[in-house]
């Protein structure tokens, strides 16, 4: 057989040349390895020799030979892995490295000493391969450190983490940060290819999205193409101190607990800039308690959490007021509905005690669907929108206008929810169903009150029952042709019980609204007092 004896020195080359240094026989994973990978630098003093066939290059136990090469190379780049066709994603390459490459027989090897991505520092590198396998696994190890949100943009640009690019878009990071990488690349699509970052934080900042930051005192996170393997992170969120442990019941489950400043817990839930929403989170105050877990189940991720408001107050009118000292237990969960990674949705329940629950659909930061019951009901979806169900003692009406009606009183306000900035786009009330006890409203104590309202477009239609007004109502939102909106009215009955009714009458009017709609009501019986006036007709344009 032919046989080759070959010494080369090369005393200076630039990298991108290396490939064409090896003789062509060498396996073609090789050399697109090696042309994809090592793709700028200078070369220094290389060596390379060759005993034995050419045509079997490169050697291996099986076939008897020596090839060796040793490339120093200086300012270098260099890339874990070139691009494969079938990833999402691929691994930024390294810069300004000083380092080796070596291949022994069918064994490659890459050493790299010092080198960097962005303010990241990146040393120790360990790289080989051997491709006398029938699958060749390329297997690198080694340590970066440096700023926190540069070595976040690595990581979730390589294939491992680049499906959760939705996340990780989102995410910000302030600090420092160590981690040791390592990745076990197959030059094969059969083969899955395996990472895992081993990572340590301090006293890093960490935002997501529009929620507010928390700051981390001390942690690590091992992550694996999988996800969070393990963890251990304290520090502070919301005001208060919190945690984040691995789940030792459940793989890649994680555990957290922390107190919270309630006001600051209560913007996560409420939209961004929604007057609404604001004169709500003037209504939250204290101390709350907290404690669940995050896990993934069947392609879904899911966080429960369980929490105690004994040390926060609830301002708002009855029947959500909590003053502070009694209890309010509570609980949400909130389960991923993305069949696609790239999108962001999901569903949630969240309860307070027996007085309150909440649960819908989000996709794609806007709410399709949301349920709301007051009082110890089960809330359900509706077919779109909001729907709202409640039976409750007391309704304090004329707050909760105040409150829902925030925007109201504002030089060009916009009251559709569609416009408020935030992380989740509110949807708009479609059915109102309940009963109340009392109902307070113009005033006024309303004993038996039951509704039944829809809404669609521009329309509020509405059937009303209590012992002092029953009948369907109907609203017209103001538009360029009713200015102030329009109520119609077709009543069984309307009675006003006592005799202050002028006063109750005036204060009625002057708390809905600072300009009178357009209005057509008729009811079957009035009564004001003890005196039955018989049928009433009104028929009145605001100005």
């Amino acid at each position: 057989p032919s046989h080759l004896s070959l010494d080369l020195s090369i005393p200076r080359a630039k990298m991108g040349e290396l490939a064409g240094y090896l003789p062509k026989s060498i396996d073609s994973e090789v050399l697109n390895y090696l042309s994809g990978t090592l793709i700028a630098g200078d070369i220094k003093n290389a060596q390379l020799k060759i005993r034995g066939n050419p045509e079997k290059i490169p050697y291996s136990s099986n076939i008897p030979g020596r090839f060796e090469i040793i490339v120093p190379i200086e300012n270098g780049t260099f890339k874990p892995s070139p691009k494969l066709a079938t990833e999402i994603g691929e691994w930024p390459a390294f810069e300004k490295l000083n380092g080796l490459v070596k291949m022994n027989n069918s064994e490659l090897s890459v050493e790299i000493n010092q080198a960097s991505f962005k303010g990241a520092n990146i040393s120790n590198i360990k790289s080989s391969a051997d491709f006398s396998k029938d699958i060749a696994i390329l297997n690198l190890e080694g340590n970066i450190d440096g700023l926190s949100q540069d070595i976040l943009n690595y990581i979730s640009k390589t294939p491992a983490l680049a499906i959760y690019s939705s996340i990780t878009k989102e995410l910000a990071l302030t600090g420092n940060t160590k981690a040791n990488l390592k990745l076990e690349h197959p030059f094969s699509n059969k083969v899955p290819t395996k990472f895992t970052a081993n990572v340590n934080l301090e006293n890093n900042q960490v935002k997501y999205s529009d929620m507010p930051p928390a700051t981390v005192k001390s942690g690590s996170l091992i992550i694996t193409e999988m996800g969070i393997e393990q963890a251990n992170i304290t520090g502070e969120w919301l005001g208060g101190p919190a945690s984040i442990k691995s789940d030792p019941t459940i793989k890649r489950a994680l555990t957290f607990n922390g107190k919270a400043d309630f006001g600051k817990f209560g913007q996560l839930a409420l939209t961004k800039n929604d007057p609404t929403s604001l004169e709500i989170k003037k209504k939250l105050s204290g101390l709350m308690t907290y404690q669940g877990k995050l896990f993934k189940q069947e392609q879904k991720s899911t966080v429960e959490i369980e929490f105690d408001l004994k040390n926060a107050s609830i301002d708002l009118p009855r029947p959500l007021n909590k003053p502070l000292g009694i209890p309010m237990p509570g609980k949400a969960t909130i389960t991923s509905n993305s069949a696609n990674k790239s999108e962001f949705g999901f569903d949630w329940n969240l309860t307070l005690g027996d007085r309150f629950q909440s649960k819908g659909i989000s996709k794609n930061g806007k709410i399709e669907k949301h349920g709301v019951s007051l009082g110890n009901l089960t809330a359900s979806l509706p077919t779109s929108g909001t729907g709202i169900v409640f039976d409750v003692d007391t309704l304090q009406g004329d707050e909760w206008a105040k409150i829902l009606g925030a925007d109201s009183n504002k030089p060009n306000s916009n009251k559709s929810a569609k416009t408020a900035e935030g992380p989740i786009q509110m949807t708009g009330i479609s059915t109102i169903k309940g009963k109340a006890k009392h109902l307070i409203i113009a005033d006024r104590d309303i004993s038996d009150f039951s509704v039944v309202a829809t809404h669609e477009g521009d329309f509020w239609v509405a059937k009303v029952d209590s012992p002092f007004v029953a009948g369907q109502f109907k609203w017209q939102s103001a538009n360029l042709s009713l200015p102030s909106g329009e109520l119609t009215a077709k009543l069984s009955k309307l009675i006003i019980p006592d005799e202050e009714t002028n006063d109750a009458l005036t204060k009625g009017l002057q708390s809905t609204s600072t300009r009178i709609p357009k209005l057509d009501i008729s009811s079957d019986q009035f009564v004001i007092g003890k005196r039955n006036f018989g049928s009433l007709s009104i028929q009145a344009t605001g100005e």
